[in-house]
């Protein structure tokens, strides 16, 4: 596990994945780079982490199942 105590998600489609499995967003805040979009903060955990390799891994970020 990362040494990070929050998890910084970029991706819209990554934060609605997390949600849907039960993960609270901690807080929302406009992406520096690119001020029309948001960044999500989650908490960082195990099971945090091992849902994002599940949806990158997947390929759920590309609408596979």
């Amino acid at each position: 596990m990362s040494k990070r105590k929050t998890y910084i998600c970029y991706s819209l489609r990554l934060a609605r994945f997390l949600i849907s499995q039960g993960f609270e967003v901690i807080d929302i805040a406009p992406n520096k780079k690119v001020p029309i979009l948001n960044v999500y903060f989650f908490k960082n955990t195990p099971e945090l982490e091992q849902q994002v390799e599940k949806f990158l891994g997947k390929g759920l970020n590309n609408n596979g199942k």
